[in-house]
């Protein structure tokens, strides 16, 4: 697995919505570190925003009672840079979660991979879960506020065959 491009979600808040069964979590941020390589426009200081959604009727796959895995079709996620234009868009996917005290991340939404071998990872971490809004393995319909968390971050990883 090689890191093309690495980027930090510095941002001032996380935000969902929930609209019936769709879960839609939208946040702005700057970009605070970028590599050089296959997104040539995108580069630290630029706003970002980052759009995630999908249906939270999927059922777990995995027959862990501490880890949820979840595969919805819809999900969709989409990394646009304010002012240059989308940088990554994506359906499908995966939804994780993982309730034991001791691991980490709390949530992670993994995209689709791309023809280019190209998947964006959004990770939130909260090591203790004091203020995560967690409750067992469930596929998340909340994600509180990014001050929730220990760290949010994202990174579009070059995943080859």
């Amino acid at each position: 697995m090689k890191a093309l491009h690495l980027i930090l979600l510095c941002s001032l808040g996380l935000g969902t919505l929930v609209h019936g069964a769709t879960v839609l979590l939208v946040t702005e941020g700057i970009i605070s570190q970028s590599s050089s390589g296959s997104y040539p426009f995108v580069e630290a200081g630029d706003l970002f925003r980052l759009t995630v959604s999908y249906a939270d009727h999927f059922s777990d796959i995995d027959a862990d009672p501490d880890l949820g895995v979840y595969l919805p079709s819809d999900l969709s996620m989409v990394l646009e840079i304010i002012g240059k234009g989308v940088a990554f868009e994506s359906v499908g996917g995966s939804v994780n979660v993982l309730a034991r005290p001791d691991d980490f991340p709390v949530y992670s939404i993994i995209s689709q991979i791309q023809p280019n071998g190209h998947s964006l990872f959004l990770i939130f971490t909260e090591a203790n879960r004091l203020h995560a809004p967690l409750s067992g393995d469930g596929i998340p319909n909340e994600f509180g506020q990014y001050s929730d968390y220990d760290s949010v971050g994202f990174s579009i990883i070059d995943l080859p065959d």
